[in-house]
């Protein structure tokens, strides 16, 4: 029993020393007091970045009035293209799907820190003949999932122009 207990601790001590984080977590801190988000034409993108920026600890505000930070979210689309098609059935069997947005961060002082920053992630979904109402789901978990990814670097992004502390 103490071996195991021993061999999770060292195992937990060794994955945290080499940088391990959890999936969608920042490390380090923002240095601003809050920030506001305006997402009008990025509804997804803007709902994933304020869930991201909460978790990190930013105190996000309603009002731009104040704010330490605004960021404005705009121009937010997914495109779907064919990738492959069978060449015996003529049928598709593999799209790719592209999210892309764009971003303004403008300082409390009115500095401009970002101008028409370009977030751009795709994803591969294979096609399945048989499952029709699988394929369906399996792009909205697809299009939320890059909603997600969208919002871990425009998260990463504002940290770096922001600055951080570890």
């Amino acid at each position: 029993m103490k071996k195991a207990c021993l061999f999770l601790l060292s195992l937990a001590l060794l994955a945290t020393a080499c940088g391990f984080q959890l999936r969608g977590t920042l490390s380090g801190h923002f240095e601003v007091e809050n920030i506001h988000i305006r997402s009008a034409d990025a509804a997804q993108l803007g709902q994933a970045l304020r869930f991201q920026l909460a978790g990190a600890g930013v105190t996000l505000v309603e009002n731009a009035e104040g704010a330490a930070c605004i960021v404005d979210l705009k121009a937010e689309t997914f495109e779907k293209s064919v990738l492959s098609v069978s060449a015996r059935t003529g049928k598709v069997e593999e799209y790719r799907i592209l999210f892309s947005a764009r971003m303004d961060a403008i300082g409390a002082d009115g500095q401009v820190l970002a101008r028409d920053e370009l977030i751009r992630i795709s994803r591969d979904q294979i096609v399945d003949e048989e499952a029709v109402l699988g394929n369906f789901s399996e792009e909205s978990l697809i299009r939320e999932d890059l909603a997600r990814s969208a919002a871990a670097q425009a998260a990463r992004r504002l940290q770096a122009l922001l600055g951080k502390s570890d």
